[in-house]
């Protein structure tokens, strides 16, 4: 069986190998989020 993990692109869990990797939707959002609204201030 596949397994996928799915998480916040922390590095510590690239490494681990017995199955692939997905990023946390969640997360993405929140960073472009934040870089969005910075990026209007300057």
């Amino acid at each position: 069986m596949a397994r996928t993990a799915i998480h916040d692109a922390w590095q510590a869990y690239f490494p681990c190998t017995n199955g692939s990797h997905a990023l946390c939707n969640a997360h993405i959002l929140r960073e472009l989020t934040f870089l969005h609204e910075h990026e209007q201030q300057d």
